[in-house]
């Protein structure tokens, strides 16, 4: 039976239940819920221009969400793989168009994502502490947002009262632990701070015991050949993450001051094939993102109102972070990299009886840069200046030193947005921006969008947009290799390195969709959209037209490769949903159930495959019943077919599989909350797709079946 077949086999199981439902329950508050990040005015979602979804706090509640990551893997046409890559730990696919980069995050309108656009996790560095709803718009969004708005936006908007504030202690298998908080206070009549927290730790030493053919160790071996460690020698796999979220805001009537904080480390033998890492000496990924920012609202009459905005936000990698691999001569190979972006944001909305309304907005963004560093033997000295530093390249005995580049460039950006309702059931949002910026080619993205409310309980909805994905320095001046002997000239002699390509541009997406919400009953909401991307000038490793053989002075290398605009992605997808609430027996039942079929492309230099990581099909289900102190939640997935990267693994499709997990709640009276939960319920050997190759995994081992026991105590 295939992987679908017995997802849907779940489903009927709950047929029973359904039939014997009775006195259906309303969605019409779901529909009518104010949404602000389609347009960056409040609107209803029904109205709201494209694809939005809204999770609201008791959604979160119910089905455990704890992480971002955890709301985008229930999310129709979205696609979450957990440790699956070395460099960014876990990977989203939107629609068929993969990279966590390319989702946009915001809190509360600001933007939290790296500061100039480094790849990293989508996991436990953002936490739904203190987060009231999460707002998900599918699809382009730079013509609003700029740069890197490109599949998906995510606001998550902040409890903004002294509601919801709570402590939660998780602790289960595979040496989870887990401590969350969220408090307040009112300092004066209209004065209010809020301090969220969260810490999340796991140390996974069971996933070798449930994969021992994957995880057997061999000897290590380099790649000239010598032995670096023997196998009777070498320790146990273990994959331990940690992570520290913050955020601390400060509310003065209008004016919001905040701080937000985000710390995580992860293994870089993440994904990897055992005999090409050396667990031993603890390779480590670790990096904190800290963003302050302040807003005001200003009403300047009955027709203009006006928000202002400064933004500071600083990525460092930490000094520490290193790989230890085949490419390393299994021995640490140090890495460094930071950032900063200094913003300052303005947005003016006109609002008046006409049935036209503007919203204009502009932007000034500085951007530093110091882009992650070729291997280092030593760890680089974030406290002292970049030249200098007795930092040499592998394999030149000391005598070629490393090159650190450090940047600085501006971006101009400016908005006019028009909203339009031409009769009771007809509206229009036009949305143009241009950006300025000097690193690369100026930008002009559109986007317009259509609702059409056809009757009281169905609408239509159309839009066509561009998106683009900024090239960060991070890809920009993306360089490694290594140098093998030195020649009797003294010339230090490499077969390959990658170098930097300053003149690399955007990613650009044009997309079209349409959509349909169809209100079958008041209970019952049906939701359909059909799209199509492609995804231009996509950024892939690709030779340099002539080797840059005398990229290191002193040295001669003989290839080199550089990040290029050189692909192209297409993918043409539909995902169809369906909710509906119910009362069974003595509770509410709330399920629902959502289906996606796509198909992707990817041309290349090395020809025509799958689009990257895509899955020809998805489903997913999710079941919660309430009933007196009692909520029991179950969640199912499955995936058919995840192709791989298009450049390892060509035209080659992974392992399919079905997943489900099943939660247990129960309110101990009216502060205290217990929940059991139990992932991988049937104990499953599945597989999220890597990147295969001769040192990744191409199907990576998750983890078997694992409890977890909270307990949340409401202030």
């Amino acid at each position: 039976m295939t992987t679908l077949r017995q997802l849907l086999s779940t489903l009927l199981l709950v047929t029973p239940a359904l039939a014997a439902a009775e006195d259906p329950l309303s969605l019409e508050s779901l529909l009518e819920t104010p949404v602000v990040s389609a347009s960056l005015t409040e609107e209803s979602l029904r109205d709201a221009p494209g694809t939005v979804l809204s999770i609201n706090h008791d959604d979160m509640q119910t089905r455990g969400y704890r992480q971002l990551s955890d709301i985008l893997a229930d999310i129709p046409g979205i696609q979450v793989s957990r440790a699956v890559d070395p460099r960014s730990f876990d990977r989203a696919v939107v629609r068929g168009i993969q990279g966590n980069n390319k989702i946009l995050i915001l809190l509360d309108g600001v933007r939290i994502s790296a500061p100039t656009g480094e790849r990293l996790p989508l996991a436990g560095n953002i936490g739904l502490e203190g987060i009231e709803r999460v707002e998900v718009v599918l699809g382009p969004g730079s013509a609003l947002y700029g740069a890197d708005s490109l599949t998906a936006t995510i606001n998550l908007i902040s409890e903004k009262s002294l509601d919801n504030q709570n402590m939660t202690v998780r602790i289960g298998e595979r040496n989870h632990n887990e401590l969350t908080a969220s408090i307040g206070a009112r300092l004066a009549d209209d004065v209010m701070f809020r301090l969220d927290f969260g810490f999340d730790r796991v140390n996974d030493d069971q996933l070798a015991d449930d994969y021992p053919e994957q995880f057997r160790l061999g000897d290590l071996t380099r790649l000239d050949g010598s032995l670096a460690l023997p196998a009777q020698a070498r320790e146990k796999p273990q994959f331990e993450t940690e992570a520290q979220r913050w955020h601390a805001h400060l509310q003065h009537g209008e004016q919001s001051l905040g701080w937000h904080h985000q710390d995580f480390h992860y293994p870089t033998t993440t994904g990897s094939l055992p005999d090409s890492v050396n667990y031993d000496l603890d390779p480590f990924w670790g990096f904190t993102i800290d963003t302050l920012y302040w807003r005001d609202l200003w009403t300047l009459n009955s027709e203009w109102a006006a928000q202002f905005s400064a933004e500071y936000s600083r990525f460092e990698l930490d000094s520490d972070s290193k790989f230890v691999n085949l490419f390393t001569g299994f021995s640490a190979g140090y890495k460094y990299a930071r950032s900063s972006r200094q913003s300052l944001r303005t947005v003016w909305t006109r609002t008046t009886a006409s049935p036209h309304q503007w919203t204009f907005g502009a932007s000034f963004d500085s951007f530093d840069a110091l882009p992650k560093t070729q291997d280092l033997p030593i760890p680089f000295n974030p406290d002292g200046p970049a030249a200098g530093q007795p930092l040499f390249h592998p394999g030149s005995n000391g005598a070629l030193p490393i090159d650190i580049f450090e940047l600085n460039y501006q971006n101009y950006g400016a908005f006019a947005q028009l909203k339009s309702r031409w009769n009771e059931r007809s509206a229009t949002t036009l949305v143009l921006r241009y950006d300025d910026n000097s690193r690369y080619d100026s930008v002009v993205n559109a986007r317009l969008s259509w609702t059409y409310k056809a009757t009281r309980d169905v609408t239509f909805k159309a839009m066509a947009g561009s998106a683009y994905l900024a090239p960060s320095p991070e890809l920009a001046y993306e360089h490694f290799g290594s140098f093998a002997f030195q020649r009797n000239d003294g010339i230090y002699e490499s077969f390959f390195f990658q170098v930097p390509n300053p003149d690399l541009q955007p990613e650009k997406l044009r997309s079209v969709e349409l959509g349909l919400d169809w209100q079958l009953t008041p209970s019952t909401l049906v939701s359909l959209q059909l799209y199509h991307n492609q995804l231009d000038d996509l950024i892939l490793f690709a030779p340099t037209s002539v080797p840059e053989s005398g990229f290191v002075p002193g040295g001669h290398i003989q290839f080199t490769t550089h990040n290029a605009n050189v692909g192209r992605v297409e993918t043409t997808g539909l995902s169809v949903s369906l909710r509906r609430l119910q009362q069974v027996g003595s509770g509410t039942l709330d399920w629902w159930l959502a289906a996606d079929w796509i198909d992707g492309s990817l041309n290349s230099p090395q020809g025509e495959s799958d689009a990257p990581y895509s899955a020809d099909a998805m489903l997913k289900l999710g079941l919660a019943y309430r009933h007196s102190d009692w909520t029991e939640y179950l969640r199912c997935e499955g995936v058919k077919s995840p192709h791989g990267d298009g450049i390892n693994e060509v035209n080659r499709a992974g392992k399919g599989h079905l997943v489900c997990d099943l939660a247990v709640g129960f309110q101990a009276g009216q502060r205290d909350q217990w929940r059991l939960e139990v992932h991988n319920m049937s104990d499953a050997r599945y597989y999220a797709t890597g990147e295969g190759g001769t040192t990744v995994f191409f199907n990576v081992p998750q983890p078997g079946r694992w409890l977890e026991l909270s307990w949340q105590h409401n202030f």
